[in-house]
């Protein structure tokens, strides 16, 4: 029993140790960057892949893609983020205690589903509105830019391929981007995700398990 209230007196003695400060969001003045529009800013270029023919039951070659013959339908994404409307934050002042956080009030699903519509299109996939040959469907899962040193965006996503009512493939397609820019600033941060997407879907329609599950 003596040794129990030593023990309770050494630990009412000792201090707790202070964790770091919690980050708070702060104002940056004017150029705050709350409720932004979402603009298509790519600066990397949309390079189709070489474009075949896939016969059933062939192999499917890394880097092949699915035939133009075969139509796609790309549903609205379903948005799973825990906060839609946050899609960056600048911690060049953590130190401080401060994030400098980047909203949008525009629907970021439903601008990513537009996006990955135009950029299949520009890969080369046959995009219809609807009676598409295959049906891709899934949902956001991230859309975020981080800003210290440079801008890292990330847009990552959960996707489906039906045909004739079935899933016949799913999966997990993560695009990112990577640059230096001005501190804060609007355009960079469009850029990044903009980037972002046509990076996750180079990667899409180079996965030969996806290539296989849409080709004829």
């Amino acid at each position: 029993m003596k040794t129990l209230l030593i023990l309770a007196a050494l630990m009412v003695a000792v201090p707790a140790i202070a964790g770091p400060p919690k980050l708070r969001d702060c104002a940056r003045g004017v150029g705050q960057l709350e409720n932004i529009a979402l603009s298509w800013r790519p600066t990397n270029t949309i390079e189709p892949p070489a474009v075949v023919t896939i016969p059933p039951g062939a192999p499917v070659a890394a880097g092949a893609m699915m035939s133009t013959t075969v139509r796609v339908e790309v549903k609205a994404l379903a948005d799973s983020r825990q906060d839609p409307r946050r899609i960056g934050e600048n911690l060049e002042s953590t130190a401080k205690g401060c994030v400098f956080p980047v909203t949008t009030s525009a629907d970021g699903a439903a601008w990513t589903t537009d996006r990955i519509r135009f950029v299949l299109g520009q890969l080369g996939v046959t995009i219809v509105e609807k009676g598409g040959d295959v049906v891709l469907s899934g949902e956001l899962r991230k859309f975020f830019v981080i800003e210290d040193n440079t801008y890292r965006g990330v847009v990552g996503l959960r996707l489906d391929v039906t045909k004739a009512g079935t899933i016949v493939w799913s999966g997990l397609v993560t695009g990112s981007n990577s640059r230096f820019g001005s501190s804060y600033k609007l355009e960079n941060y469009q850029e990044s995700l903009s980037d972002a997407i046509i990076d996750a879907m180079g990667h899409l329609v180079e996965n030969a398990s996806f290539v296989r599950a849409v080709s004829p």
